[in-house]
């Protein structure tokens, strides 16, 4: 009779407090934990970098991070010192908090060094794609732009070239929701429109603006152009679902006059050519020799995307080695 609690005591004195660890390595616990770091996780996600980068170093952030790695010592004070053996539940729960470590760090990276930038381009134009793509230049070859019959968008496409001194062109295809990748980064398409060659000369024959202007006709249907220098404006229109129709008129100190311009076909090439319009004064004449599309691209840089799809991968891969293989035994039992 006496030997029995001089055994426990001396049990409880190598496990230390069974109760204890067993509730915070509880399936109950590792749940409410796992979703308080998700939680947290998509909270840094969805704020602007600089209050993500604050949150990361806040209490509330570092609070859930304590608690998983105290949920994480428990799982591995019971698998390895109390119970002395590696079960299949075991290897799951560890699989997916390593997992789940993994998506912390890649929260973190994200928070605190993921970069973004924007580059407008225009068909046929060759810009440098900054310091997120260094020695890398892209060109925005060709944008396509499918309708259905009623002129609502079925798919959005844009053809880049990546130029780089060191290596060989490459093409590269850009669609909503469809980022392309170019040296480490992602590109993103972003935004659209018609962009009207606008050729003004004036009465001695020289040009005096001749440039493509980039107008965003797809949220508001209408853009502005002023030039001051001149004392002209631009008012574009869009009179269809269709951005690529549009009306264009110029206003000056006399009045208002319509630019005549056509259609753009979808190859971004104009159907027919333009006649030029002379303004009431004469002293200069407006045309529109040439239509293109453009589009503007966030280019992104975040070290935490691979982390996070391991991450991901992992936390699956863990709950399936934990959960699956013990449903399949019961409805085995089931049918004995």
């Amino acid at each position: 009779m006496d030997s029995r609690p001089g055994q426990d005591t001396r049990t409880l004195s190598r496990t230390g407090n069974p109760a204890f660890t067993g509730a915070l390595s509880s399936k109950t616990a590792t749940v409410v934990l796992f979703g308080v770091l998700v939680v947290l996780i998509f909270v840094i996600l969805l704020l602007p970098q600089d209050k993500a980068a604050s949150f990361v170093n806040g209490n509330v952030f570092t609070a859930g991070v304590a608690l998983f790695f105290l949920n994480l010592g428990a799982v591995l004070y019971r698998s390895f010192f109390r119970e002395a053996r590696l079960t299949r539940v075991a290897v799951g729960s560890l699989t997916m908090h390593a997992s789940m470590g993994i998506l912390l760090m890649a929260a973190v990276l994200t928070a605190k060094f993921r970069a973004e930038t924007n580059i407008v381009l225009t068909e046929g134009q060759v810009a440098a794609a900054g310091d997120l793509m260094p020695n890398r230049s892209l060109e925005l070859e060709k944008m396509s732009v499918v309708r259905r019959p009623d002129g609502s968008v079925v798919d959005i496409a844009a053809r880049l070239l990546v130029q780089s001194p060191h290596a060989a062109t490459r093409a590269m295809e850009c669609k909503v929701n469809h980022p392309g990748k170019a040296a480490g980064a992602w590109l993103y398409l972003k935004r659209y429109g018609m962009s009207p060659r606008i050729r003004i000369v004036d009465g001695t024959g020289k040009a005096v603006f001749n440039s493509f202007v980039n107008f965003d006709l797809i949220g508001a249907g209408a853009d502005s152009l002023e030039l001051p220098a001149l004392g002209i404006a631009f008012k574009v229109q869009r009179i269809s679902r269709d951005d690529s129709i549009f009306r264009l008129s110029l206003k000056d100190k006399t009045g208002e006059y319509a630019v005549p311009i056509a259609s753009a076909s979808e190859s971004g090439l104009v159907t027919h050519p333009l006649t030029p319009s002379v303004a009431p004064s004469d002293s200069f004449r407006v045309s529109v020799p040439e239509m293109r599309r453009w589009a503007q691209f966030t280019v992104i840089r975040d070290p935490g995307f691979g982390y996070a799809a391991a991450g991901c991968g992992g936390v699956l891969a863990g709950m399936m080695i934990r959960v699956f293989p013990g449903v399949k035994r019961r409805r085995d039992g089931s049918h004995d």
